[in-house]
């Protein structure tokens, strides 16, 4: 078991080579079981036939595939929800702010600018007579 392997087992408390081996047995089990209702005369050819088919299309599908799909939807999504949270906290501690300020009139911030600038001296050049 590699460790990217050994990682998943522990984070999805699944062994995917244990779960694929315990499929592969019960599928011959299922097999057998069919061969013998063929045999005994309970099934027609064709729903034998029908049966096989099945367990064909069923046996190709890749259940590792199946689980990391699955591992990365569910990584995805969980990345989502703590991105999701950090950011509605974030928002939520800063809307009582951005109320205040946005309550301030549009004329007052002008004003309180005016009177910052010329507090620290950036209107000086402008009120002087020139000679």
């Amino acid at each position: 078991m590699s460790l990217w392997n050994w990682i998943k087992t522990q984070v999805t408390g699944v062994d995917i080579e244990k779960e694929v081996a315990i499929g592969q047995q019960q599928d011959a089990l299922i097999a057998e079981y069919q061969a013998r209702q063929y045999a005994d005369g309970i099934w027609t050819a064709s729903e034998y036939d029908a049966a096989k088919v099945r367990a064909a299309e069923q046996a190709a599908t890749t259940y590792k595939a199946q689980v990391q799909a699955e591992f990365d939807k569910g990584l995805k999504e969980g990345k989502a929800n703590v991105s999701g949270a950090i950011g509605s906290t974030i928002n939520a501690a800063a809307s009582p702010f951005t109320a205040i300020l946005s309550g301030i009139p549009a004329w007052l911030w002008l004003v309180a600018a005016g009177i910052i600038a010329f507090k620290l001296g950036l209107l000086d050049g402008l009120f002087r007579k020139r000679a």
